[in-house]
């Protein structure tokens, strides 16, 4: 689309997270703590909120490294994200956020989950070689049910949940900088869960 070329050809190394960036206040937080020349990228569903989080990020001047695409699902959008990036050699897709996806917890609504053996082809097909890929979730169901998506769908990640490979990957690209929704849990005395998934 329009957008995200647009958005792309301002970009250095980027960061992506792809399941309803919502208000993105964390991704706000990281774009002003950038020392490393690293770009933020958010997609939500939601126009209304995407143009919020753009006027919220000029106002704090952080719009210089981050921009929300509204109006589009990942999956329509990763492709033509990655496309961009090829075109452009100085653009590298550092890491991909896919934090508190909805769990779908009803029988039926289960094929609605984002992560799913389409969306495991996709991200084979269409993310470059190195792209960190962190997960985040409440729902111990949903991480095990990413766990057995992936191992039994992907050939090319291994699915992990063991801080020998979480916390490095978390400190690299989070910088200690909680989601809205993993401080309430954390509050409400919740667990959270984090993955990563790891080349084979």
């Amino acid at each position: 689309s329009g957008t995200s070329l647009f958005t792309i050809h301002r970009l250095n190394f980027l960061t992506t997270h792809i399941q309803g960036c919502a208000k993105a206040k964390y991704l706000r937080e990281l774009a002003s703590l950038n020392d490393e020349n690293i770009n933020y990228l958010g997609i939500e569903i939601r126009e209304e909120v995407a143009d919020y989080v753009n006027c919220k990020a000029k106002e704090e001047n952080v719009d210089g490294n981050l921009y929300v695409i509204g109006g589009y699902s990942a999956e329509s959008l990763l492709p033509d994200i990655t496309r961009c990036v090829r075109e452009k050699k100085d653009v590298k897709i550092r890491a991909l956020h896919i934090f508190h996806p909805d769990p779908w917890l009803k029988t039926r609504h289960l094929k609605r989950r984002i992560i799913n053996p389409s969306f495991v082809r996709l991200l084979e097909t269409h993310l470059p070689q190195g792209t960190a890929i962190l997960l985040q979730t409440d729902v111990a169901e949903l991480h095990e049910y990413h766990r057995e998506v992936f191992e039994q769908n992907s050939k090319r990640y291994k699915f992990t949940d063991s801080e020998k490979h979480v916390q490095p990957c978390f400190d690299m690209y989070m910088k200690d900088v909680l989601t809205d929704r993993h401080r309430a849990v954390l509050n409400n005395g919740g667990e959270i869960f984090r993955s990563v998934l790891l080349e084979k």
